[in-house]
């Protein structure tokens, strides 16, 4: 069985058997996958919530969001993109040290539970419409003194905000290839990103007022390139903090958690 899930930012009570009876009758062999936004940060609470989950029934999967700690500035920490890589499913991945947690990497294709799975993590941050702060010794007095001039919606560099949150052409190239090489033409059952393509992001326009979240950019461009290799049965995508369906083969997920049934 797989499940399908939206951006958690490190609390993760949906996962309680109250709220998610379903797993009492799953395994290891079973997976819940969060569409991004996970949580995987340099916090004590946090490392010890990780724990915990690893030990459900299940086993979690995660693709990157934006809000993710992708570099650490000191040792007692491994960034996400510094974790150590493994050959997983038919594609790369990383698993979290001392949990059998699993991040699905950018651009790779997985063989998971019948399905072939196409994984696409990244996107740009809303909430820094006041600015980023470089990562300096000082950065503390620097956020001070940007929150005294009530410039709030900042994030500091390396601290709460990464620019590796972002798709890069790399990225998107490691899926061409893996799409050419590990598809039959092109063919998946899932796509699962965090945010949507453009013309998904159009679509939710139309549905909804005006908002900056859903404007497209670079990110959204990528994927919608990548919309046009592929075929695809269903593609999930988080980020938006909304869950709904918004096509008969686009859903945006958010708390609940979906059974995937092909």
């Amino acid at each position: 069985m797989i499940y399908i899930t939206g951006d958690c930012h490190g609390n993760y009570d949906r996962f309680f058997t109250s709220r998610f009876p379903e797993q009492k009758e799953m395994t290891k062999d079973d997976y819940v996958i969060v569409c991004g936004d996970f949580g995987y940060w340099n916090e004590h609470k946090l490392q010890a919530d990780l724990q915990v989950l690893s030990q459900r029934k299940f086993t979690t999967l995660f693709i990157d969001g934006n809000h993710e700690q992708y570099k650490c500035y000191t040792d007692d920490f491994v960034g996400l993109n510094d974790l150590p890589v493994t050959e997983w499913h038919g594609g790369k991945a990383q698993i979290i040290s001392g949990t059998d947690i699993i991040h699905l990497m950018r651009g790779e294709v997985y063989d998971i539970d019948g399905l072939k799975i196409l994984a696409i993590g990244g996107a740009a941050s809303h909430d820094i419409t006041d600015g980023i702060i470089p990562y300096s010794e000082n950065w503390k007095e620097k956020a001070k003194q940007w929150m005294r001039q009530d410039k709030t919606l900042f994030r500091v560099e390396g601290i709460s905000w990464w620019k590796e949150e972002n798709i890069t052409d790399e990225d998107y190239q490691n899926a061409l290839e893996n799409i050419r090489y590990k598809t039959d033409k092109g063919r998946v059952d899932l796509v699962i990103s965090h945010c949507a393509p453009s013309s998904a992001l159009l679509r939710m326009k139309e549905e909804f007022l005006p908002n900056p979240q859903i404007e497209p950019d670079a990110n959204s461009e990528y994927l919608e390139k990548i919309l046009q290799r592929v075929t695809y049965k269903h593609w999930y995508f988080g980020h938006y903090h909304l869950d709904m369906e918004l096509s008969g083969d686009k859903t945006i997920v958010y708390r609940k958690i979906i059974k995937v049934e092909m």
